[in-house]
C-alpha cells in the first residue's frame, strides 16, 4: 500500500558512513550501538565482561 512502513527483513548488523564518518553502526549480536560515533552499549559490554 502507498505510503506504508515496510519491513524488508530482519539484520544482525548495519553501519551507514557518511563521508567517512559512523552516523549509525548497529551490531545486535555483539552488542554494539554507536550513533554518531558515540557507541552508546559500551558500559553495559563492560559489565558484563565482553
Amino acid at each position: 500500500t502507498k505510503g506504508s512502513p515496510r519491513n524488508p527483513g530482519r539484520f544482525t548488523y548495519y553501519k551507514l558512513e557518511v563521508d567517512g564518518r559512523v552516523v549509525y553502526e548497529i551490531d545486535a549480536l555483539g552488542m554494539k550501538r554507536v550513533i554518531n560515533g558515540v557507541d552508546q552499549l559500551a558500559a553495559e559490554r563492560s559489565a558484563l565482561g565482553l
